[in-house]
């Protein structure tokens, strides 16, 4: 039910801005979140005069992989459950080209609540923020509305609430953050 309203108010969010002669807005999921119990949604908006660049705001959550939560030795083998239970965030990506297809660079700015814990340690939740520059390219499907955007950054991210007590738990956070996904998006 939360994932039809999101992506409902994003239709009506969708078409009320794209009233404006050559503006675009396009939605986006990421559905690595959904494989991993979560889910995504990203509105984003190219003004009219200025055709290279898209602005977004956007909102995720997942249960975190092993696999992510052991890139940090700290955390390596300590049996650590680690979810986003909620991050907003907000994008800005320049297209080379004009026709926003292929290479762009972009940022985001997020705020991420997480949730961890473990066999000995009570569930602890804090917010982190996330500064993160990215590379990655827009491939339309078939020339379609629809498409493929994988994408890679690497960012800044550092605990702004509860950092007391997730250190006391012995939960690390490294201050270098590196993600990469492919998100399928639909332009209106």
């Amino acid at each position: 039910m939360k994932i039809a309203k999101m992506f409902l108010s994003s239709i009506i969010l969708t078409q009320l801005i794209s009233t404006q002669a050559n503006a675009s807005v396009d939605i986006e999921i990421d559905p690595a979140t959904y494989a991993f119990k979560g889910d995504s949604l990203h509105v984003k908006y190219t003004p009219d005069n200025a055709p290279q660049w898209r602005w977004g705001l956007g909102t995720y959550s997942m249960e975190m992989p092993d696999l992510l939560i052991d890139l940090n030795e700290k955390n390596k083998n300590q049996n650590w459950d680690v979810e986003i239970k909620r991050a907003y965030g907000l994008f800005a990506e320049y297209y080379f080209d004009p026709s926003q297809q292929g290479w762009f660079v972009g940022g985001q700015i997020s705020q991420q609540k997480f949730q961890i814990e473990k066999p000995s340690i009570n569930s602890i939740e804090f917010t982190n923020s996330l500064f993160m520059m990215n590379l990655g390219y827009k491939w339309k499907i078939n020339n379609s509305a629809f498409y493929l955007l994988p994408w890679a950054g690497v960012g800044y991210t550092k605990t702004i609430d509860n950092k007391n007590e997730r250190v006391a738990s012995g939960f690390d956070v490294n201050p270098v953050a590196a993600f990469m996904t492919v998100h399928l998006g639909y332009e209106f």
